[in-house]
Order: structure tokens, then C-alpha cells, then sequence
């Protein structure tokens, strides 16, 4: 019966000693970020774990794009100590609009308890878009490139969302008309919907629809 007692009173001292210190170990306090962005080059996911620096922690992350049209890049990322970072690309792809959308997983192993574990999970959502402005009152501008700077906006009705003006490669021929369409791809996250690139831009006959 003594012997039992012992025998119990041993496992629950080992058992008081390792269970707080493998707690300890595995409350991983790190702080996880993830964004979902655009610009004139293309779509970018990117993820990045601020690991705590330590001697029994290590990190990764690992990030999915994926397109309206089913364009996937997806990149896994290899541990290493301290801050881990990753980003997925897609080019821009005006034949390819809608919703686009990022899945990053920071993740983590635990060289003590020798287990791998997970900080978060993260799903983010943007749209690529497009949007045609009208313009009015050509200037020639000399280069190079000789170019047709467009003074005003021609809307016929709705306020326009991307006004550059500009007409690009065409040297002055496209002064030669008194109105001109420029077509941008847009990108709308959390709201806000940004141009991100001026595409062709075409003769117009007059004030037409701008969005």
C-alpha cells in the first residue's frame, strides 16, 4: 500500500513538473498579419508571423491565391526562427475579373514537446474590376513619347472613378479627336476601389457613361 502511495505521489510530481513547463512552451504569444493587395504588376497575398525569439519555437507560413477564372499560385513556407514571411502572386489579367482570394496559415513546431501547432488561419477577399472614363479638350504634349493630354472629363452620367486623362503610344492622332475613352482595371478591398492601370484608350464622338 506504501509502495502505491509512493508510486502515485512520484507521477503526479512528474506529472506537476512537465505539464506547466510543455503549457508554457506552447503559449506562443507571436503576432500574425495577412493582406490581400494590388498594383499595375499584379495581385499579391502576402502573410507574415512575428515569431518569438526563442530556442524551442520555429515558424512558417504558407499562402494561396487563387482567381475568379481558377489562376492558383500557393507557396509553403519552410520554418526558421524568428519572423517568417511569405507572399503568393498573380498577374493582372483583364479577361480574369471578379472576387480573388488568399488563404495564409501560421503555423509553428514545438522542438520541447516536439509537435507542430497552429497560430491562425486567414481568408481574405478583393475584386478586380474595371471602369471607362470620358474625356474632352485634347492638348498636345511633346514627348518623348508625343502624347494627347485630355484636360476634362466628358461623363454623360455617374461620377468617374479613375481620371488620368492621359492617352498613351498613340503620338497625336488621338488629338484629332475632341473626345476620348480610357478603360482602367480596378481593385476594391474592404471598400475602398482603387485604379490600378490605364488600358486602351479609344476615340469617342462625344460625352459618354463613366463609372
Amino acid at each position: 500500500m506504501k509502495r502505491m502511495i509512493r508510486h502515485t505521489l512520484l507521477l503526479l510530481l512528474v506529472l506537476g513538473i512537465w505539464s506547466p513547463l510543455s503549457a508554457q512552451y506552447m503559449n506562443d504569444t507571436s503576432y500574425t498579419y495577412a493582406d490581400l493587395y494590388a498594383g499595375e504588376d499584379g495581385i499579391t497575398a502576402y502573410a507574415q508571423t512575428d515569431g518569438m525569439m526563442t530556442n524551442y519555437h520555429d515558424y512558417a507560413v504558407d499562402v494561396t491565391l487563387t482567381s475568379p477564372n481558377g489562376r492558383v499560385n500557393s507557396v509553403q513556407g519552410a520554418l526558421v526562427n524568428g519572423t517568417a514571411a511569405g507572399a503568393a502572386f498573380l498577374g493582372l489579367d483583364a479577361s480574369d475579373l471578379g472576387e480573388y482570394r488568399a488563404e495564409t496559415t501560421h503555423r509553428g513546431w514545438c522542438y520541447v514537446a516536439m509537435t507542430a501547432f497552429v497560430l491562425s488561419w486567414k481568408w481574405l477577399v478583393g475584386t478586380l474590376g474595371e471602369s471607362e472614363t470620358y474625356y474632352k479638350d485634347p492638348v498636345k504634349v511633346y514627348g518623348p513619347p508625343r502624347q494627347c493630354y485630355f484636360q476634362n472629363t466628358a461623363c454623360s452620367s455617374e461620377t468617374p472613378t479613375c481620371t488620368s486623362g492621359w492617352g498613351f503610344g498613340l503620338d497625336w492622332d488621338l488629338c484629332n479627336f475632341q473626345y476620348a475613352s480610357v478603360y482602367y482595371l480596378t481593385w476594391n478591398r474592404l471598400g475602398m476601389r482603387n485604379c490600378l492601370y490605364v488600358g486602351l484608350t479609344s476615340p469617342a464622338y462625344g460625352p459618354g457613361p463613366c463609372n
